[in-house]
């Protein structure tokens, strides 16, 4: 199954390609990982002030500790899907410097990505912060 809900306002906010995607096939392998015939993806994005957040959440298989830091420093070998992951982290940067957040956490059964990005729209032709 697959939830998603998507604050008002927020479906015209500039992503770069292939962020939120990667994140949910993740949390479909890894939700299936424990067997079940059923995988359960909540996607979740919302405005707070001047960012964006975009969580995916899912019930199975949970992160490990420092799960992304030991990612990104090559203490865990990354399968396909966590070279999708380093590759969302890779655009991310590339797109808002250091101005964004990629966490991985377990909350009880739950396993949850959370991205925070500046909030961005399209005005006249080029890419604007929003001032409101």
């Amino acid at each position: 199954d697959f939830g998603e809900q998507v604050e008002d306002g927020c479906r015209n906010a500039i992503l770069p390609k292939l962020t939120i995607l990667p994140l949910v096939e993740n949390a479909i392998i890894h939700g299936t990982e424990a067997g079940s015939d059923t995988c359960y993806i909540k996607l979740k994005i919302w405005r707070e002030e001047n960012q964006i957040r975009i969580q995916v959440r899912n019930p199975g298989a949970q992160f490990a500790d420092k799960f992304f830091q030991r990612l990104q420093n090559k203490e865990i070998k990354p399968s396909r899907h966590g070279i999708g992951l380093l590759n969302v982290d890779s655009r991310l940067k590339l797109f808002f410097k250091q101005d964004y957040s990629i966490q991985f956490r377990n909350e009880g059964e739950l396993a949850v990505v959370d991205v925070r990005i500046p909030y961005w729209t399209r005005r006249n032709g080029s890419e604007e912060e929003m001032d409101d």
